[in-house]
C-alpha cells in the first residue's frame, strides 16, 4: 500500500471511532435493560447502585457527543479553522478509550463475572476480547489524533482501501465483542453442528432385542396371535431395516414377525405363519 493510501486510511480513523462510540452511546441512552443492569455491574460498585443508571446514561451522552464531533471534524476539509478542534476531539476519544481499559480492569477486580454493558444490552462477562477491543479502540483514537488528512479527503482520494479498512475495523470490533456473539458466533456454531458428520455416523449399532420386543408386543399383529404362541423367542436376525423374530405357535407352525429395526412403528409390524419347522438361517 502506497504512502498516500496509508495516510488516507489513517485519515478515516475518526469514522470508525464515531461508529463505535455511536453504537455504544445509543445502547446506554435507549436501553432501559442496560441501564437497569448497570446497578449490578462494576459501575454500581464504583459510584453506588442508586447513581449507576444516571452515570451510565451520562456516559452514553458523552459517547454520542464524541461520535458527532468526530464526524463534524471532517468539515476541516472546507473550514481549516476546525483542524485543531478535530484533534481535540480525537484526543478526547483516546482518553475515553483509555478510561474504558481502566474500567474493564476495575470490573475484573471489583465485580468478576459482571457484564461490561459497553455496546449491547445483553449480559456478557468481561473477557480478554473486551480488553483487546478497548486497546484497539485506543490505538485507532491515537491514529486519528495524528491523521494527516480529514476523513472526507481520505474517502475521496482512496475510496477502496479506506472502505476496506473501515469494514475490517468494524468486523474486528464485532468479533471482539462478547455481547455480539448471539448475532454471529451462535448461528455459525449451529450451522457447523448441522453440517458436520455425526460423531457416531458409520459406527455399528446393535439395537437391543428388548427394544424390538417392546415394539412387537405393542403391535396389532402380535396381539392378534399372542394367545397362540407357545414359546419364547426361538430365533432372531436382522435383514436390512427389519428385525425378524420367530416363535413356536399352535398347530406346529412358526410365527415369523418382521419388526422395524431403525424406527418405532408398531403398526408396521408384519406376521407370517410358516408350517415348516424352523430352520435357523441367521
Amino acid at each position: 500500500m502506497s504512502t498516500p493510501a496509508v495516510a488516507a486510511v489513517a485519515g478515516a480513523a475518526p469514522v470508525l471511532l464515531a461508529g463505535v462510540f455511536a453504537v455504544s452511546g445509543r445502547v446506554k441512552l435507549t436501553s432501559r435493560t442496560a441501564r437497569a443492569r448497570s446497578a449490578g455491574s462494576a459501575l454500581g460498585t464504583l459510584v453506588g447502585k442508586d447513581r449507576a443508571p444516571t452515570v451510565y446514561g451520562g456516559v452514553g451522552v458523552a459517547e454520542v457527543t464524541i461520535a458527532a464531533l468526530l464526524l463534524a471534524g471532517g468539515l476541516a476539509t472546507w473550514w481549516p479553522a476546525l483542524t485543531v478542534p478535530a484533534r481535540v476531539v480525537a484526543g478526547a476519544a483516546a482518553v475515553a478509550a483509555a478510561g474504558f481499559l481502566g474500567y474493564l480492569a476495575y470490573s475484573r477486580v471489583a465485580a468478576p463475572g459482571s457484564s461490561c454493558g459497553c455496546v449491547s444490552a445483553r449480559s456478557a462477562p468481561v473477557t480478554w476480547r473486551s480488553f483487546v477491543r478497548a486497546g484497539l479502540l485506543l490505538a485507532v483514537a491515537l491514529v486519528a489524533l495524528v491523521a494527516p488528512v480529514a476523513w472526507p479527503t481520505a474517502v475521496a482520494s482512496h475510496p477502496y482501501p479506506v472502505v476496506a479498512a473501515l469494514l475490517a475495523g468494524g468486523a474486528a470490533m464485532v468479533l471482539l465483542s462478547p455481547e455480539a456473539d448471539h448475532e454471529w458466533l451462535l448461528p455459525l456454531r449451529r450451522l457447523y453442528a448441522r453440517m458436520r458428520p455425526h460423531p457416531l455416523a458409520g459406527l455399528a449399532y446393535d439395537l437391543p432385542l428388548a427394544s424390538t420386543l417392546r415394539q412387537l408386543e405393542a403391535s396389532d399383529a402380535y396381539r392378534g396371535i399372542g394367545t397362540r404362541l407357545r414359546s419364547d423367542v426361538l430365533e432372531h436376525w436382522d435383514s436390512g431395516a427389519w428385525r425378524i423374530v420367530c416363535y413356536h405357535a399352535d398347530g406346529g407352525q412358526t410365527a415369523v414377525f418382521a419388526v422395524p429395526r431403525l424406527r418405532y412403528d408398531p403398526d408396521a409390524v408384519r406376521l407370517a405363519l410358516v408350517d415348516d419347522p424352523l430352520v435357523a438361517t441367521a
